[in-house]
């Protein structure tokens, strides 16, 4: 009974400490991601989605310095997701769940439903990635209380303030509500009224944008499993959510081991990890030919393999977006 309680202590040592320096890459990943979105100017072609990664970003930080790696690895993955939605010029409203809090939610599907997406797009988006996060942390067991009153009053703040301006919008019949340019007369209409000022949309190229940075996520494994820790299944569900919103994504998964073993048996473990990432997300709804699996193996380490905690590290699967993201 103790040495079973001394492995389990010391594995969940090994996932923390691992899970903490994960959670650095996925804020390097993350910050890298929102520099390029606002060296390419993407807040030009969705300002929701563009304030909406920011804000899932600084969501990331927060869960971080609350020691929440997890949860921090998760809003990171969806501040990549908003990122990737602006870059594309999305502009669609994300779906949204009014899951608790329901002032709140009411006001938000308010300001979703009077034009808030062009009348206030900064302020809607905020409050919906905080939204997000009070109900992420309204999931927990024991949610942090000062935590969530913080959440309330930033959201409670966005939220009015983005009220306000389609309340204005609408009642001035401003462009971003009614859909109607304004349209200014030139010098030659002053004199006559031959001249007509037409607005036509001009025929849009396809483009294609090529994103710097990926997906990058990365699980673990216990020795010698190939089954997935219930504490990554969140994780994995945010990866299934930019898989179903970015339709032309594909993913690559790798999987690897450490050294301990013959060459040929972590070879096919490796695959066996590689594949297990591959089946959930499938189940999940992902076409499986979107994702292609590839077993490593005792090769390309990430640590040390002379402590557990750094073997621990290496049993691990990876899984990246290999394909150009097209618009």
């Amino acid at each position: 009974m103790k040495k079973f309680f001394v492995i389990a202590l010391f594995t969940s040592i090994s996932f923390a400490i691992t899970t903490q320096n994960r959670t650095m890459d996925y804020l390097i990943q993350s910050q890298k991601m929102l520099e390029f979105g606002y060296n390419v100017k993407a807040y030009e072609n969705s300002k929701y989605h563009y304030e909406k990664a920011k804000a899932y970003n600084d969501a990331s930080i927060l869960l971080a310095s609350y020691g929440d790696n997890i949860g921090s690895q998760m809003f990171a993955i969806k501040s990549f997701n908003s990122i990737i939605k602006a870059l594309t010029s999305n502009q669609q409203l994300d779906t949204f769940e009014n899951s608790s809090e329901k002032a709140l939610a009411e006001m938000i599907i308010y300001v979703r439903n009077n034009m808030g997406m062009s009348c206030a797009p900064d302020s809607l988006g905020k409050a919906e990635a905080y939204y997000d996060l009070l109900n992420y942390e309204l999931s927990k067991e024991r949610p942090n209380e000062n935590f969530l009153f913080d959440l309330r009053s930033k959201i409670s703040k966005w939220i009015r303030d983005a009220q306000y301006r389609v309340d204005i919008a609408k009642k001035e019949e401003l462009p971003c509500y009614t859909g109607r340019p304004i349209k200014v007369a030139t010098a030659e209409e002053t004199k006559t009224e031959e001249t007509t000022v037409r607005y036509e949309d001009k025929p849009q190229k396809e483009k294609f944008v090529e994103v710097p940075l990926k997906l990058d996520t990365r699980i673990h494994f216990d020795f010698n499993k190939h089954n997935i820790k219930k504490e990554y299944i969140p994780i994995l569900n945010e990866v299934v959510k930019v898989m179903k919103e970015n339709p032309n994504m594909k993913l690559r998964v790798t999987g690897y081991t450490d050294n301990i073993g013959s060459k040929d048996y972590n070879e096919r473990l490796a695959m066996r990890r590689a594949q297990a990432v591959k089946e959930y997300l499938v189940r999940q709804g992902i076409e499986a030919s979107r994702i292609e699996t590839a077993g490593i193996g005792k090769a390309n380490y990430i640590a040390e393999n002379t402590t557990a905690i750094g073997r621990f590290t290496n049993r691990r699967a990876e899984f990246v977006s290999i394909e150009m993201i097209s618009e």
